[in-house]
């Protein structure tokens, strides 16, 4: 059961890696790819803030 809301809840922040992509106008990949893939110029501060707790919280659950 806990497998299950695991991929619940990584669905649920997959919606809202591509929300964030779209609000800031970022090609959609994976956070690890946008974050370590990009310019330290194409991201401001916030959005790689946003994305090192976004990761932070996937490897969370995916490790339930």
């Amino acid at each position: 059961m806990a497998t299950i809301r695991a991929y619940n809840q990584l669905d649920l922040l997959s919606d809202c890696l591509e929300d964030f992509c779209t609000k800031h106008n970022i090609e959609l990949m994976s956070a690890d790819d946008i974050l370590y893939g990009s310019s330290d110029n194409e991201l401001t501060y916030y959005q790689k803030d946003w994305l090192r707790n976004y990761i932070l919280v996937w490897d969370t659950i995916a490790n339930l």
